[in-house]
């Protein structure tokens, strides 16, 4: 909790997902990670891809997960090795 806001860090392997309501909170974060594992890549906006899951943050309240993009580019990668 943050200011009385939950503040959620997801983390898996080397990918690191931050939510928060207030995007100076989530830069102060991406500050201190950056002072311990260097420079981080970062994605902002309406849609995000996370472990090969686009997120899209689209409507107020409501988030929409897709894989299609990643499962065609699975698919596209084997395609005559199997």
């Amino acid at each position: 909790m943050i200011n009385g806001h939950q503040c959620t860090i997801t983390w898996w392997v080397d990918d690191i997902k931050i939510s928060y309501r207030s995007r100076k909170v989530i830069d102060e974060i991406v500050k201190t990670l950056e002072k311990i594992f260097g420079k981080l890549r970062s994605q902002r906006g309406p849609k995000i891809t996370y472990l090969g899951i686009d997120i899209y943050f689209s409507v107020k309240g409501k988030i929409v997960t897709s894989m299609v993009q990643y499962l065609r580019e699975t698919v596209n990668e084997f395609k005559g090795k199997c």
